[in-house]
């Protein structure tokens, strides 16, 4: 008998022990042959690999191995005959376990000894193997090195979908975390902005000194810019978790476009900036997210103004791209982005370097935040800046998101509120009363 010949053994099942205490590779058998069964744990018997050993589960049958496989879902390997209780019993198992079972990460290995019936190039077209044997071409070398071959796939797998799962944990916790902090923080940051705002209007017209007005108009302006950090925080941690959720209507550009100015009006006045609006005829009506909208052009425009030169202009307008796409483009003319820097512009955290994040307020969120709301519209954001001489954010939207043939609705003399927070205006009538209590004699 030669180094290749199979002994035979006529025990069915194996329940190895690892001394080691990792649990052992699992592989399953099918084959409705006891000597094909008995000669297969000859060659795995005391086989081990990556310190662990293996453990060979038996079946006769497809419906034997389907109990078996719904026991033990962590089976690494399976060898698998093709004729057993009928012509394609051991194809049909490969469908049930990719399909029904959904195991992909189990690598299978047919074998057959009627080839005829299961050509190997249909099989390998036709079904997700890894691996196909004819039955009198086995060695004891070749059956050795197909199984450790097959433990080595699925333990390569097996790693990689567990670090991805790892990832993924920690993007969640860290959304959560965020999302938590950052509620905790509003509540208490809107009290504190009511109650500045109250004061400061009604110490401009009492006997409040112009250092005790002054005090308060840098805790309103601090806790404002503390309260969009926080906002931007919360937003972030919803579009990362997957929790943001489109609220979508018919917007009229030109009215959209005049409120994202009027928003936008009094930092380009108290930097010396114009502001210009163009929205072409073509592009009259848009199908999306008001308040993502308009957060995302503010986003864009606070950035235009703020790294725009007193004097300098900045255009904001609305056209139709030569593939019929709706184009939203913000352009300045001011201090640019380095070439080096462009292409993590969008990251979270993100900043143009030392010197920026020294001259100008934000923690790098508003660009990863204007992506992700694009992105929620089906849209993509693109940057062209030359340093020195400016940059040009473009938004390109989906064709099906623009709203052809219809008449804009009359536009309306009423203030819009790019980002109306309920919870400040409930914070804001509480101040007030609670103001009025304490001016009232008692």
């Amino acid at each position: 008998m030669s180094g290749d010949d199979f002994l035979i053994d006529d025990v069915e099942v194996s329940s190895a022990s690892d001394p080691s205490g990792q649990p052992p590779w699992r592989v399953l058998v099918v084959d409705d042959s006891p000597d094909m069964i008995a000669v297969t744990r000859a060659v795995l018997d005391g086989c081990r690999y990556a310190d662990r050993d293996i453990q060979m589960l038996t079946a006769r049958s497809a419906a034997e191995a389907r109990h078996l496989l719904e026991r033990h879902p962590d089976t690494a390997a399976a060898l698998i005959d093709v004729v057993m209780e009928t012509d394609d019993a051991g194809l049909r198992l490969v469908t049930t376990i990719r399909d029904e079972l959904q195991m992909r990460a189990m690598r299978i290995i047919l074998r057959t000894g009627q080839p005829g019936r299961a050509p190997e190039r249909d099989v390998f077209c036709n079904y997700d193997i890894n691996d196909y044997r004819l039955k009198n071409e086995l060695t004891a070398h070749s059956l050795y090195t197909s199984v450790i071959a097959a433990l080595r796939g699925y333990a390569e797998i097996t790693a990689r979908i567990h670090a991805e799962q790892e990832v993924l944990l920690a993007a969640r916790s860290k959304s959560q975390f965020l999302a938590s902090i950052s509620h905790e923080l509003r509540t208490p940051l809107n009290a504190i902005i009511g109650f500045a705002d109250i004061i400061k209007s009604q110490g401009q017209a009492s006997d409040f000194s112009q250092r005790t007005l002054e005090y308060v108009v840098e805790i309103l302006d601090n806790g404002r810019l503390l309260l969009a950090v926080v906002n931007e925080l919360i937003d972030m941690a919803s579009i990362d978790a997957g929790h943001y959720h489109l609220r979508e209507q018919v917007l009229a550009v030109v009215d959209f476009l005049e409120a994202s100015k009027a928003a936008a009006l009094d930092r380009a006045n108290a930097a010396g900036v114009t502001l210009t609006v163009h929205a072409s005829e073509q592009v009259p009506l848009l199908l999306a997210d008001k308040t993502a909208l308009l957060q995302v052009l503010d986003n864009l425009l606070s950035n235009a103004i703020k790294f725009s030169s007193r004097g300098g202009t900045v255009e904001l307008s609305v056209v139709r791209s030569a593939d019929g796409r709706p184009t939203i483009t913000v352009s300045d003319h001011g201090i640019g982005i380095p070439a080096n820097r462009l292409h993590g512009l969008f990251r979270p955290f993100t900043q143009l370097d030392a010197d920026i994040t020294r001259s100008f307020a934000g923690i790098g969120l508003g660009l990863a935040i204007v992506k992700g709301l694009v992105a929620l519209h089906g849209g993509t954001v693109d940057v062209a800046s030359v340093e020195g001489e400016g940059t040009t954010m473009t938004i390109l939207l989906p064709q099906e998101r623009l709203i052809e043939g219809a008449v804009p609705p009359r536009r309306s003399n009423a203030p819009c509120s790019p980002f109306p927070h309920h919870e400040h205006s409930q914070i804001m009538n509480e101040a007030k009363r609670h103001l009025s209590s304490l001016a009232s004699p008692r």
